[in-house]
């Protein structure tokens, strides 16, 4: 806490698993020069589901202010074994029927 990163590029990775405060207190040590990327796949969380959602209402909240871009992706830019691709594919299909 109370440490500001500046000139800096600044990667936080795997946010999925973070609460909405916790990344609040990431992006506040956001300084000058400096670009924060913040990532992870909502798919994917480690959390209990009540206790999910923070990186999406993040996403949510800043997706109109100026100087914050939003990007997303999706199977088709898996750079990974042609079969993870496949597998993901199936498994979206399948929570798609429930």
């Amino acid at each position: 806490r109370g440490l500001t990163f500046y000139n800096s590029f600044i990667i936080l990775e795997e946010c999925q698993n973070c609460s909405f405060e916790q990344l609040i207190l990431g992006l506040t040590r956001l300084g000058k020069k400096s670009k924060m990327v913040i990532s992870g796949d909502g798919k994917q969380s480690d959390l209990l589901h009540n206790k999910q959602g923070g990186m999406a209402n993040l996403m949510t909240r800043l997706s109109d202010v100026n100087g914050v871009g939003l990007v997303y992706f999706d199977n088709t830019d898996i750079i990974r074994e042609p079969i993870i691709k496949r597998i993901l594919e199936r498994l979206d299909e399948k929570t798609a029927e429930e």
